[in-house]
Formats: structure tokens, C-alpha cells, sequence
């Protein structure tokens, strides 16, 4: 983690107004003063250091704060909101009773900090760091609907209701403790469920059905659980474990919600999900492919391994979606071999389907799947073998350097218009769509983790 340079120069203090909003601070020091009830929104805070500082009650709104160190500083009462943290550390500070809203916070440190009355709600946690003494005090009833994302924690928290509230940060509970899943998924459930380890994307479908159901019915009274959902999104689609079919089925289910509803707050929050679904979509097709020898050749056979258990119906549906994604002829796939339990399948391709092109669909359509390729004339494998052929042709060093990244593809019109319309700029997405519509849950169910083997007939044909 980045720590401030040394050198800085003296942050002035504004005594009469107490107003620095919209002002920019870089290489800024301060110690042993007060700041309390200043205005710092809009503000922009560059490789700053303040210590012993007191910033009780200070409103921090739309700020920027990028490489900054706190060290026992006082933001009690202080409010965080919609303002960005990016390889901020914050070592013995005070947050009690301040108001944390719609912040992300980046690559941050907190260092034996109380977070005491505190609440925290919709906010983003990306690769952060609590000790033992943060955590414990972040844990309380007025902390809930934040995402953490690969955030180090010293250890699994133990309260439930805190692991219900929150997605993104491992749990351990005793079995009373854990909802049993009903017929209905609620976000509870969901976070609970992801925290010990037994998120299945699924649940999603649930999940968005009981908040449109519970905002319409009005037992919800504000959009707050709907964006909890969009920032869930983000995350997991940030780690790679959702695909962009079951992104694609969500939009379908909250697009139809919001056709349905009259409220301005509400119809602005399912306009809010379904950008960040795009956001995702766009996202993800933007991914440069691996780089492999292989990106120009024919593909022989597929071999894919499920733990779950899917019936013929599931896996037709898979491979018309892969071969349309892939934008070949339905019928340049074929299934030859379905076996049940675990779901074990072998794919012929009777037509011509490039490495390059099978690789995107993978990517979009079972984006959990650990991939290898192999050249062979014939390979015949059972489940078992399949495992360690992926774990010889997939080990994780072996991975990192078959994913050179490339620069990724330029959208041909503004980011803004991408958004909106991701089907006009990507084609990828609109075969995506096309794809949802006829087989939609089957996709979704299938959006598992998965070994795949792509078999290569070599050049020669031989």
C-alpha cells in the first residue's frame, strides 16, 4: 500500500468560514489542530498526512481522497458521503456517530479504529484491511447493505445478524444461525448464504423477485435494497462469478418491474440496477481474451464437468447458447455424451469453430469455468480424469501467463451511450440477449463453477 511522501507542506487553516469545498490539496500536512464543523465537499485530497487532527462533524461529500494517512484522528460525528477512498490509511481514528453513505473505499487500511454508533450503509469495501479492533467495532446493527470485495479480515465473523446485512466478508456460524432458504429468497439469506460459502447466482432470481415484490406491495418503503443488489453485482462480477447470461436475465426480471411502477424514487432505482447491469455487460465483453497458439485453430470436442446434477434440456441449452454467442451455426456443435449425477458433457463440433471464438463465449456465457486446451486426435475422459487433466493444463502460475492482457477493444461511441445501449456497441451482448430469451433459466442455473477441456485437432489433421 501506498504510503504519503515526506516534505508536505502546511495545510492552511480557514478559521472564519471553515469552507473547503471544491478545493484540491496535494503533498498537504497537519497536526494537532482542529478542523471540527468544517465543509470539505467536493474537496480533493491528494498524498495528504493529518494527525492528532479533530474533524468532528466535518461534512465530507463527493470528495476524492487518494493516498492520505490518518493517524488518531477525531471524525466523530463526521459524514462520509458518496466520496471516494482510494490507498487511504486510517490508524487509531475515531469514526463514532458519523453517517457513511454510498462511499467506496479502495485499497484502504483501518488501524485500530472505532467505528462506535456509526452508520454505514450502501457503502464499497474493494481489497481493504481491518485489523482485529476495527472489525469488531464495525460489526454492529447500524452497518448493513455494504459490499466488501476481497478485503482481508483477521478472521470469519461470528455475527449473524451483522454477515445478513453485509455481502462479501466470510462468516462462521453455527447451523441455528443460518436462515434455512425458503421458497422466496430474501437479501438476507442471500448475504448469509455467500458469507459461509454456499452462494449460488441462482438464488439471484429469488432474490431481485422478493425486493420488486416486497417495493411493489410497498413492505419495502425505499430503493435501498435494489441498489444493495446493483452494488452486489459489481462484486461479483468483479471476481468472475456471474456470466453474462444471468446478468442479462436479471435486466429482463427488474426492466419488467419497472415497467410496472409508478413511483419517481423506485423507477429511479430499478433505472439505477439495470445501468449497473450494463455497466457489468460491458465489462465483462471489454475482458481481453488469454493469449494462447492455439487462438487461430479449429476446436475437435468440448469437455465440461459440473459438480451440480442438469437434465438433457439444460445442456441442449447450453450448447445452442454457446454456439450462438460464439456466432456459428447452431449446428456446428453437437452433444454426444450427457452423463448424469454430476453432470459430465462432451460436445462434438461438427462444423468450424475457432479456439478464439469458443473462448469469448466461454467467457460470457459460463464465465466461472477453470479452461484448459489440450491438442489431441481423440481424447475420451470420465470426470475424474477431466479434473486433473484441467488441473495439469490450468494450474494458477500456468494461467497468469497464458492471460497476457491486451488492450482491450474500444467501443465505437461514447461511454455514455454504451451504457445505455450495450447491444449497439458490443454484438457480443445482443446474441447474449437473443440467447436469455429462449433458454433464460436454464442458463442461469448452469451459471456454476465448472472444468472445461477445449480439444484441439492439430494442423496436419493428424
Amino acid at each position: 500500500m501506498a504510503r504519503p511522501r515526506r516534505g508536505k507542506t502546511p495545510f492552511e487553516i480557514r478559521q472564519l468560514d471553515k469552507e473547503y469545498s471544491g478545493s484540491t490539496f496535494v503533498e498537504k500536512n497537519l497536526k494537532n489542530a482542529s478542523l471540527d464543523e468544517s465543509f470539505f465537499n467536493g474537496v480533493v485530497l491528494l498524498d495528504c498526512s493529518f494527525g492528532s487532527v479533530s474533524f468532528r462533524n466535518v461534512e465530507l461529500s463527493e470528495a476524492k481522497v487518494e493516498q492520505c494517512q490518518f493517524e488518531h484522528d477525531d471524525f466523530t460525528g463526521a459524514d462520509f458521503v458518496d466520496s471516494t477512498f482510494h490507498q487511504a490509511i486510517f490508524q487509531r481514528c475515531d469514526f463514532a456517530k458519523g453517517e457513511w453513505r454510498d462511499a467506496s473505499f479502495i485499497e484502504c487500511s483501518f488501524i485500530d479504529c472505532s467505528f462506535a454508533h456509526t452508520t454505514v450503509a450502501l457503502c464499497y469495501f474493494q481489497s481493504c484491511q481491518f485489523d482485529s479492533r476495527s472489525l469488531e467495532s464495525i460489526q454492529s446493527r447500524a452497518v448493513y447493505f455494504n459490499v466488501f470485495s476481497e478485503s482481508d479480515v483477521p478472521g470469519p465473523v461470528t455475527d449473524a445478524v451483522f454477515a445478513s446485512r453485509n455481502f462479501g466478508i466470510a462468516a462462521s456460524l453455527n447451523e441455528a444461525a443460518v436462515v434455512v432458504p425458503s421458497s422466496a429468497e430474501t437479501i438476507e439469506q442471500m448475504c448469509l448464504l455467500n458469507n459461509i460459502g454456499q452462494f449460488r447466482v441462482v438464488s439471484l432470481v429469488g432474490v431481485v423477485t422478493e425486493i420488486c415484490t416486497s417495493l411493489s406491495r410497498q413492505r419495502l418503503r425505499r430503493g435501498s435494497a435494489l441498489r444493495f443488489f446493483s452494488k452486489v453485482l459489481r462484486v461479483l462480477t468483479r471476481e468472475r462469478r456471474i456470466s453474462s447470461t444471468s446478468l442479462a436475465y436479471l435486466e429482463m426480471l427488474i426492466t419488467g418491474f419497472g415497467s410496472t411502477i409508478d413511483d419517481q424514487d423506485l423507477l429511479m432505482a430499478a433505472m439505477a440496477a439495470v445501468l449497473e447491469i450494463h455497466s457489468a455487460l460491458l465489462t465483462i465483453a471489454a475482458e481481453p481474451l488469454p493469449s494462447t497458439q492455439y487462438a487461430d485453430g479449429p476446436v475437435d470436442r468440448i469437455t465440461i464437468y459440473f459438480s451440480q446434477s442438469y437434465g438433457e434440456a439444460h445442456v441442449e441449452a447450453l450448447r445452442d447458447t454457446l454456439a450462438q454467442v460464439a456466432d456459428v451455426n447452431p449446428g456446428a456443435l453437437r452433444v454426444d455424451g450427457v452423463q448424469s449425477g454430476s453432470t459430465f458433457i462432451e460436445v462434438a463440433a461438427v462444423g468450424l469453430v475457432s479456439t478464439a471464438a469458443l473462448l469469448a463465449a466461454f467467457n460470457q456465457v459460463l464465465r466461472q469455468a477453470r479452461i484448459a486446451i489440450r491438442e489431441t486426435t481423440h481424447i475420451v475422459l470420465d470426470a475424474a480424469e477431466l479434473k486433473t487433466a484441467v488441473s495439469l493444463f490450468a494450474k494458477p502460475a500456468q494461467r497468469r501467463s497464458a492471460h497476457r492482457r491486451s488492450k482491450p477493444p474500444a467501443l465505437s461511441g461514447t461511454v455514455a451511450t454504451a451504457i445505455l445501449r450495450p447491444e449497439e456497441e458490443v454484438p457480443s451482448i445482443r446474441r447474449i440477449r437473443g440467447a436469455v430469451r429462449q433458454h433464460g433459466p436454464a442458463l442461469i442455473e448452469m451459471d456454476e463453477p465448472a472444468d472445461a477441456l477445449l480439444s484441439l485437432e492439430p494442423a496436419d489433421g493428424g
